[in-house]
C-alpha cells in the first residue's frame, strides 16, 4: 500500500511540471534560426535559451511573449538572432527555464526568477509612466517628451527601457496612443501568472 501512495505522489510531481520546449538551431545569412515547439498542453508565455557548457563563448536569449501572442500547445516559432554561435553549436543550445499561461513553470528556479523579475521590473517602470503621465500638464506630445527624457536620467537603470519605449510611442502616435497601450500592458501583467506579487 504505501508503495502506491508513493508512486502515486511521484505521477503527480511529474504531471504537475510541464515539459521544456523542445528547440533547433541552425545558421542562416547574418546570424541564427532559432526554433522554439512548444510540447506542453497549455500555451507558452515566456522562456530562456542559452548556450551551456561551451567553453568561451556566451549567449543568452529571453522571450516573453506576454505582450504578443504565446506559442500555443504543438506550435513551432522561429526566432532570429545576429548571434552566430546558436546555429554553429546547437548541440550546446539549451531551453533554461519557461512559464506557461496557466501559471506552470519548468526549469532552472534561477532562470524562472530571471523572467518573472522582468515581468516586476517592467510593471513598475509602466506604472510609474503612467502616474508620471497622469500628473503632467499640459499632455502635448513635446512637453511629455521632454519631462520623460529628463526623468529617465534619474532612475534605475532597468528602468530606463520602459520610458524609451514610452517616448518612442508618444514620438510615433501620442501621449494618448502611449497610455492606452501602457494601460493594456499593466492588466496583462498585473494578471499574468504566476502572480507577480
Amino acid at each position: 500500500m504505501r508503495l502506491l501512495v508513493l508512486a502515486a505522489g511521484c505521477l503527480l510531481a511529474t504531471a504537475a511540471e510541464p515539459p521544456l520546449p523542445s528547440l533547433a538551431a541552425e545558421p542562416v545569412r547574418d546570424g541564427s534560426a532559432i526554433r522554439i515547439r512548444n510540447t506542453a498542453t497549455v500555451p507558452l508565455s515566456a522562456f530562456i535559451v542559452e548556450i551551456v557548457d561551451y567553453p568561451g563563448n556566451r549567449f543568452r536569449m529571453v522571450q516573453d511573449e506576454l505582450w504578443g501572442q504565446p506559442i500555443a500547445s504543438g506550435q513551432q516559432r522561429e526566432y532570429r538572432t545576429a548571434a552566430l554561435m546558436p546555429g554553429a553549436v546547437p548541440e550546446y543550445l539549451k531551453v533554461q527555464a519557461a512559464i506557461y499561461s496557466d501559471g506552470t513553470t519548468a526549469g532552472q528556479l534561477t532562470h524562472i526568477a530571471i523572467l518573472l523579475d522582468g515581468r516586476r521590473i517592467s510593471l513598475r517602470g509602466i506604472r510609474a509612466v503612467l502616474d508620471r503621465v497622469s500628473s503632467a500638464s499640459p499632455l502635448e506630445n513635446a512637453h511629455i517628451i521632454a519631462s520623460l527624457q529628463a526623468w529617465k536620467e534619474t532612475i534605475a537603470p532597468e528602468l530606463r527601457f520602459v520610458v524609451d519605449t514610452a517616448i518612442r510611442i508618444v514620438k510615433s502616435e501620442g501621449v494618448a496612443a502611449m497610455v492606452d497601450e501602457y494601460k493594456r500592458a499593466e492588466r496583462l501583467l498585473a494578471s499574468s501568472k504566476p502572480d507577480l506579487h
